[in-house]
């Protein structure tokens, strides 16, 4: 049976949000609670990851970071 690729990648991302309205409960920068999800699901959690699942992902990585960088240049960061 195939692995679904993403479906770690929406674990992540729903753990996140989940993280940001934790951080902001606390009334701490919404970035501290994907900091600490980040840390959470990262390398420590064995299973959620699959290696093979990361290189298939690779390829988006240069559009994410063009999206970045345009936006960043945008709000003139």
């Amino acid at each position: 049976m195939m692995e679904n690729v993403f479906l770690p990648l929406a674990v992540a991302a729903l753990a996140g949000l989940w993280g940001a309205k934790g951080a902001r409960a606390l009334r701490t920068p919404l970035v501290a609670g994907y900091v600490i999800v980040g840390v959470i699901l990262g390398p420590t959690l064995p299973g959620l990851y699959n290696p093979h699942n990361v290189q298939l992902l690779d390829v988006l990585n240069k559009p994410a970071l063009a999206i970045i960088a345009k936006v960043l240049r945008a709000v003139g960061f």
